[in-house]
């Protein structure tokens, strides 16, 4: 029984020894209870320490929200807003505190900007970093603001869409100024086609309007005359139903050459160019003749239609066929020859007047535009202004290149979509 109870009892089992053990235990306990402590105050320093850092991230953040003197909007992903500078509020009037959160702030855009604006943020999906564009925004009294945004795009690791950041500068002075600019030019365009245009028109209205009325009475009468007396000849009918057509033309060139005059712009309509050659060709056919002059229509056929006048483009036609005769009238060609040509030279469609005149060295060529610059006796010096002036007008150019002997004046148009 004793031999038991001592096998029982384990060895080393002493008071003093499992004593000692306890203490290490606990003494290890509280090192670890205040390493533990002290890390976790020193987590509370740092997060407390982050927390003041962003905080003040966020007051400065606000503070240039509120300073800033150009829009900035932050977008999420979904287009809503989620920052606005103030900005914002002062150039439109809106408070964009009720569209924080929601993609309300769409109704500043005009629906016309939509699309443009949509497809600023596609791209800006599709990776690309920062797009310069424009759009309006609709202030609260109802007026408009022309906004130039440079707008970025911010992305997580996997490269998803976190925000769309716009910057913005208001424009809308700097557009008004250009457009009251592009007015002045149009009225400065207008006065400067008044001045060589003036001379003619000054002297059509006065010498022209009463001579082309007597003879629209006179092929009038004249054609009662024939209805009365069968007997008269058929070709006085055709004569004077070209007298009739010619005064009814002239009074046309006057009519459209006055509302160039007048206003900023002519109307252009789609005109077959090679006909308005030919038919310009036959009206100076018999003063060329008369001359001993061959004139000449060497036409592109596959040239395409032209945005034009076809009155006003006509007159050019005529101006510069007068001209060439009298250029070789004034040499005394024996043998004058006039050709006029048309064919395309890139996105435009050329016209080159050919004569085999005096010509005109580039001296005089650099001031035959200029006012009363006439090579003629009894010239005016307007006739090749206001041809110019008709030509710019369409669009296109008008210049004559420098020959002696011979003239060479070209012309181009923009041809009709």
């Amino acid at each position: 029984m004793t031999k038991e109870l001592r096998r029982a009892q384990p060895s080393n089992s002493s008071p003093e020894i499992s004593g000692e053990k306890t203490h290490s235990i606990n003494l290890a306990l509280n090192n670890t209870n205040a390493r533990l402590r002290n890390d976790l105050t020193i987590l509370k320093q740092h997060v407390a320490a982050r927390n003041q850092q962003f905080q003040q991230q966020c007051q400065f953040n606000d503070a240039i929200m509120d300073i800033a003197a150009a829009p900035i909007v932050v977008i999420d992903a979904d287009q809503r807003l989620i920052r606005f500078s103030k900005s914002c509020e002062m150039i439109t009037g809106h408070d964009f505190k009720k569209f924080i959160g929601t993609t309300h702030w769409w109704k500043l855009v005009p629906v016309e900007d939509r699309k443009l604006t949509e497809s600023v943020f596609d791209r800006l999906r599709d990776n690309e970093q920062a797009i310069t564009h424009e759009n309006h925004w609709l202030n609260a009294d109802g007026s408009r603001r022309n906004l130039s945004w440079s707008t970025t795009v911010m992305k997580d690791t996997d490269d998803n869409t976190l925000y769309f950041v716009m910057t913005g500068i208001d424009i809308t002075r700097q557009r008004r100024a250009e457009l009251d600019a592009h007015q002045q030019l149009k009225i400065a365009s207008r006065l400067q086609r008044i001045q060589p245009t003036n001379e003619l028109t000054t002297l059509l209205a006065h010498e022209l309007n009463q001579p082309l009325a007597a003879i629209a009475m006179y092929a009038e009468s004249g054609q009662k005359l024939l209805i009365e007396s069968p007997s008269a000849m058929t070709q006085l009918d055709a004569v004077l139903k070209q007298v009739s057509e010619q005064s009814v033309r002239a009074g046309e060139i006057i009519r459209r050459l006055r509302a160039f005059i007048s206003h900023d712009e002519i109307t252009l309509i789609p005109v077959d160019l090679n006909t308005l050659v030919e038919h310009a060709a036959i009206t100076m056919a018999t003063s060329a003749l008369k001359s001993g002059i061959d004139l000449e229509v060497n036409a592109d056929k596959s040239i395409p239609e032209v945005m034009a006048d076809d009155v006003h483009v006509e007159q050019v036609l005529l101006n510069l066929l007068r001209n060439a005769i009298e250029a070789i009238q004034t040499k005394a060609t024996p043998e004058g020859k006039i050709t006029v040509a048309t064919r395309r030279r890139q996105n435009r469609v050329l016209v080159s007047v050919f004569d085999n005149g005096a010509g005109i060295d580039a001296e005089k060529a650099s001031t035959i535009f200029e006012p009363i610059a006439s090579t003629k006796k009894h010239g005016l010096g307007v006739g090749l202004r206001i041809s110019r002036s008709l030509i710019e007008a369409h669009g296109g150019r008008l210049w004559i290149e420098p020959s002696v002997p011979g003239g060479i004046v070209h012309f181009w148009l923009l041809p009709a979509l």
